[in-house]
């Protein structure tokens, strides 16, 4: 039995095989750029597209999450086009003559390590939100797919971290839990997870391996703790815990 502990940041347990969140790693290219304005029409084309986007998730997150999930979306509405944002990102392009990519990726990177900085709790969680909006672009810029989960039966899913944009989208019928190595409860996939009515553990630190896939695996949202492989009295007592809940909650 292997065991983890980390924060609940969404309550209720849930069990099922672990599988982790695909994700296509995003390949930065390096060099400049040798025609600066047409950088910045491929930036503009890209932030209108991240803008439409996140104008559909506006909805899906109102469909699944309610009115609070819907704000989320808007407010990545407002960080993509940012104007401050924007300046960086011109100049980054126009004065130091960086790919329309390069300049993104280094104006998210410095944007979100500002926010990580702060000593505010909340302030630092929004970091997730800026490099959420950040990495849409770049997926934009450079054609890469979107993640996903790859399994045709429901299961606790894993990964690094989500972000609010990943969370959302997923199908919820395919996601019995969270369990995260980084986040916060105070960010907006956290709070995402308790909108959406899906258990979840972050922060358990960087001790998920990819051997872990496909093993049972029980997630306690409400005391921040998940195991795998867990023993005949850990599963006994948890599943307990959750027959109990959900005829608390009328589901059995």
């Amino acid at each position: 039995m292997i065991t983890f502990e980390g924060i609940g940041a969404s309550s209720g347990v849930a069990a099922g095989p672990l599988c982790f969140y695909r994700r296509e790693v995003i390949e930065i290219p390096r060099g400049g750029a040798a025609d600066v304005e047409m950088e910045w029409r491929r930036f503009k084309t890209a932030q209108a597209e991240a803008i439409r986007q996140l104008g559909e998730l506006v909805e899906r997150a109102r469909a699944e999450a309610g009115e609070e999930g819907a704000l989320l979306f808007r407010t990545h509405c407002l960080m993509a086009e940012d104007l401050d944002c924007e300046e960086a990102v011109s100049q980054a392009i126009r004065e130091d003559a960086k790919s329309a990519e390069e300049a993104v990726a280094d104006v998210g990177a410095r944007f979100t390590a500002l926010f990580a900085a702060m000593d505010d709790v909340y302030m630092r969680a929004r970091a997730a939100d800026v490099k959420d909006v950040s990495n849409r672009i770049l997926a934009i810029l450079t054609g890469a797919a979107r993640g996903g989960v790859e399994s045709g039966i429901p299961v606790i899913l894993a990964a690094d971290d989500l972000s609010p944009s990943e969370t959302v989208q997923l199908d919820k019928g395919r996601v019995l839990a969270f369990l995260t190595e980084g986040g916060s409860a105070a960010s907006h996939t956290a709070i995402l997870a308790r909108m959406m009515g899906i258990p979840a553990v972050v922060g358990v630190g960087g001790r998920l391996r990819a051997e872990y896939a496909g093993r049972e695996t029980i997630v306690d949202g409400g005391t921040g703790r998940a195991v795998i492989e867990p023993d005949a009295v850990t599963r006994t007592r948890l599943l307990g815990k959750r027959a109990d809940r959900r005829t608390a909650c009328g589901k059995d």
